[in-house]
């Protein structure tokens, strides 16, 4: 439990080392104290926070979606954008400081040598103004897996899944690459019941995130909702 813990410090540690390299704005991670583990999690809690956390991948999926549709307006699309980060029934990601490694570039990919970490409203925009956009949903997240749910000072799990983007970059010639990604999310107790919200998403880092196992990762996980 302690090895999960420190890995997904870890990833958190690695977002604030490029900020700083790249002289960005660091990553907040407000915890409230009724997230702390004197509020003991079940088994039962447990698995629920799992199973929400894996419709959250699933959400964040259909608003990259909205966000590229053409049919959908401007005014619609920033709506989708500032609920998601904003006290709203549409609210996934904590708040506007939430970082993103950058995707949306096709040169960014797991592995690469560069990276580039945005804000969570500047990542969706960018998804708007240099996504192709296509009236079929063109972005995909497959194989979505939950880590086990830690218990420390807080609640926290990371959430593996693999992202395609089928359309293209309308400034880069170059094609997107299938991606791994992870989500860390972090869980607060609200009106008697856990519920998750993301605080950072990334690229898989084999190294960091150790709280996977690879081979299970070739495994893929249908999502359902709760």
């Amino acid at each position: 439990m302690r090895n999960l813990f420190l890995a997904l410090l870890g990833s958190l540690l690695l977002v604030l080392a490029s900020c700083e390299k790249e002289k960005r704005a660091p990553i907040k991670i407000r915890l409230s104290s009724s997230s702390a583990k004197s509020s003991h999690l079940t088994a039962i809690d447990k698995d629920s926070l799992q199973l929400k956390s894996t419709s959250f991948i699933k959400s964040f999926e259909k608003l990259m979606n909205q966000i590229s549709d053409p049919k959908l307006t401007t005014e619609k699309r920033r709506g989708f954008i500032k609920n998601s980060f904003t006290k709203s029934s549409s609210q996934i990601f904590q708040d506007a400081d939430v970082i993103i490694e950058d995707d949306i570039d096709p040169g960014f990919t797991n592995g690469s040598e560069d990276e580039k970490n945005v804000k969570v409203e500047r990542y969706l925009n960018d998804l708007d103004l240099f996504y192709d956009k296509m009236e079929e949903a063109s972005i995909t997240f497959t194989n979505i897996q939950p880590s086990e749910v830690i218990e420390n000072e807080y609640v926290f799990l990371a959430i593996y899944f693999e992202s395609e983007f089928k359309s293209q970059n309308i400034t880069i010639d170059k094609p997107y690459q299938k991606s791994q990604r992870v989500a860390t999310v972090k869980a607060e107790k609200v009106n008697g019941n856990w519920e998750p919200i993301i605080v950072s998403v990334g690229f898989y880092k084999p190294e960091v995130h150790t709280m996977f196992d690879e081979g299970k990762l070739q495994k893929e996980v249908v999502a359902t909702q709760p």
